[in-house]
């Protein structure tokens, strides 16, 4: 996904149709569906709502508005000079610096060559196209999520949101990539990607040797284990800072893609084709096994040269730790992964990632040449 180096807090330029910001909406009422969604765009400055205090949730919004929340989400800069083709794109009009950066970064274009048809309200499978491409997701192989997407001219797009967590369509299993899409939806469209950009970011951030630290629900997930292992007499197990790197990128790739459901052959230890790494849908043959085993070297560019082994866990609604101990106290292999049994008798190092719908542990022999967090 794209990286913009500006930060978000910096664009609070108005919409001259969107002219008030604020945090409380006279029509976002707390038990509304997108409440948290326009709640959080809002405090971003990312959307603002009208002079008379309302936000009109259930509005239709336009190509230029949409593109404003997108140039603003991705912190570009409201002061490059930039220029576009579009000869009914006003250069002095609230939308133009969006519009142009975005078409000059490659995301939006035009009705035709020389019109962009900014004030058009914009369709959910245009909303999709954009999205996909300011946020660099990656196509999809999948079978169509919705049943009236299939054939689509957008269905690839729609079904990369999809991947992602981002597009949930309707309750009667439809997108409706014709109709068009609402303030609300777009903002709830917004919010779900950003939140997967700060994943991301986040795992960034931990990658980084220096000053590496344990989240709180990874610190209590491997006192857990070791304590787990302390009931059963068994030496607690240090926390390896490039087999945390694997768990932590493995979570992440499983929240955005879940390339377990790639095929009803793939399980939990699958790995998407969207890393660096050698995907695998792991169905349990050696070679599965083998390129599963290599991910921390993967994952660490070579500076972990030991075998990685994996304990898994998937929750619909959310994992926890308390869940995936269950789940792995209740599971005979997973139990003897977790206490060295067998031929993991002499494992003495893990590394742990939870987050969202997954919990992955990988549990190593080597020395970690990165080191282990305190």
């Amino acid at each position: 996904m794209k990286r913009w180096m500006i930060s978000l807090g910096l664009f609070a330029a108005a919409l001259t149709c969107l002219p008030t910001s604020g945090l409380a909406y006279s029509d976002v009422s707390e038990d509304r569906w997108y409440y948290d969604e326009v709640t959080e765009l809002s405090e971003k400055n990312i959307i603002t709502g009208f002079p008379n205090g309302d936000f009109r949730p259930d509005s239709n919004i336009s190509r230029q508005d949409t593109a404003v929340m997108i140039f603003r989400a991705l912190g570009m800069d409201e002061d490059a000079e930039v220029t576009s083709p579009f000869e009914d794109l006003n250069k002095d009009s609230y939308a133009h610096q969006a519009v142009a950066s975005l078409y000059e970064a490659g995301v939006i274009t035009g009705t035709s060559e020389t019109t962009f048809e900014g004030t058009r309200d914009i369709t959910r499978g245009e909303l999709a196209v954009l999205i996909k491409r300011a946020f660099e997701l990656s196509g999809s192989d999948s079978a169509p999520s919705f049943a009236d997407t299939e054939n689509h001219v957008y269905s690839d797009e729609i079904q990369s949101l999809a991947d992602a967590g981002i597009a949930m369509g309707a309750s009667d299993g439809n997108y409706y990539p014709d109709n068009q899409s609402t303030r609300a939806e777009t903002a709830a469209f917004l919010t779900r990607i950003l939140k997967e950009e700060d994943k991301v970011s986040s795992l960034e951030d931990n990658e980084n040797e220096e000053g590496f630290s344990l989240t709180s629900d990874e610190q209590k997930l491997a006192q857990n284990i070791n304590a787990y292992r302390e009931e059963q007499g068994l030496a607690p197990l240090s926390v390896s800072i490039s087999l945390t790197e694997t768990a932590r990128a493995h979570v992440e790739d499983s929240n955005a893609y879940s390339p377990e459901k790639a095929s009803t052959d793939c399980n939990l230890h699958s790995w998407s084709d969207n890393g660096s790494w050698t995907p695998v849908c792991y169905g349990g043959s050696d070679d599965d096994g083998v390129k599963t085993r290599i991910k921390p070297s993967e994952i660490t560019d070579g500076v972990y040269t030991g075998d990685g082994f994996e304990n898994s866990y998937w929750h619909n609604e959310e994992a926890t730790v308390e869940k995936a101990m269950n789940g792995w106290k209740n599971s005979e292999s997973h139990n003897a992964l977790m206490t060295g049994q067998n031929s993991w008798s002499t494992i003495t190092t893990m590394g742990v990632a939870i987050e969202g719908n997954y919990a992955h542990v990988w549990y190593g022999r080597e020395d970690d040449p990165q080191g282990y967090a305190e």
